[in-house]
């Protein structure tokens, strides 16, 4: 405790895909498997309205970051795009290890404006594991996240992207974007619904989770 504050309140923005089998999963035996966690202006740009502090316009100033998967994770990166053009990324690992995570300050602090749009980019290998691996707080479930220290403190602290659909336990069936990929999978031969396999090794079926993983999503604040 302490009676002389700081000027600013700071605030961790969790940005990324949800930690639930309906927000992340990734079939086994890949050695490249690309997910991404979308924050985009529709989430953001409300979440950092009102930050005005010297009367240049809403925006907060990044001034740390840490980067987290789980086991599985290669390669972490947090992306940054404003008017459809990538600029420097906002942190990134090309060499990410589970048992070495760190919070990395950065050299000099970034601007992020209403408009701006963020990226979570994660790799993982998937070739020692022999089921699927689901998004989960388990070590051996999977996450893609970023944990993004920001002032002044704003309203948004998780912008999170899932895919559509969950899994109906009483009818035990996926529902929605998710039920169409496991019933396409199933009818080309990439899926086995009797013991949850889905083999990689069958020709299409890297690309099809892939485009899937990559295509269809949304963005929960």
């Amino acid at each position: 405790h302490t009676p002389t504050l700081r000027q600013y309140s700071a605030a961790i923005m969790q940005i990324g895909m949800g930690a639930s089998p309906d927000s992340q999963f990734i079939p086994p035996g890949i050695e490249r498997a690309v997910n991404y966690g979308y924050c985009n202006t529709e989430c953001l740009d409300p979440g950092i309205n009102g930050t005005d502090i010297d009367g240049s316009g809403d925006r907060v100033f990044a001034f740390a970051n840490n980067l987290h998967t789980h086991l599985l994770g290669r390669q972490v990166v947090l992306r940054h795009i404003r008017d459809g053009k990538e600029l420097r990324p906002l942190d990134m690992n090309l060499a990410y290890d589970f048992d070495y995570q760190q919070m990395t300050p950065f050299n000099q602090e970034v601007e992020i404006f209403p408009g701006d749009e963020l990226i979570v980019e994660c790799v993982y290998d998937s070739t020692e594991r022999d089921s699927i691996t689901y998004g989960g707080e388990g070590t051996y479930d999977e996450m893609c996240l970023s944990f993004l220290l920001v002032y002044p403190k704003p309203k948004l602290a998780l912008c999170i992207t899932s895919y559509l659909g969950y899994y109906d336990i009483e009818n035990q069936q996926w529902t929605e974007d998710l039920g169409r990929f496991f019933e396409e999978a199933a009818m080309n031969g990439y899926y086995n619904a009797s013991n949850n396999v889905y083999d990689i090794e069958v020709d299409g079926a890297l690309d099809f989770y892939q485009d899937f993983a990559t295509g269809n999503i949304f963005t929960n604040h």
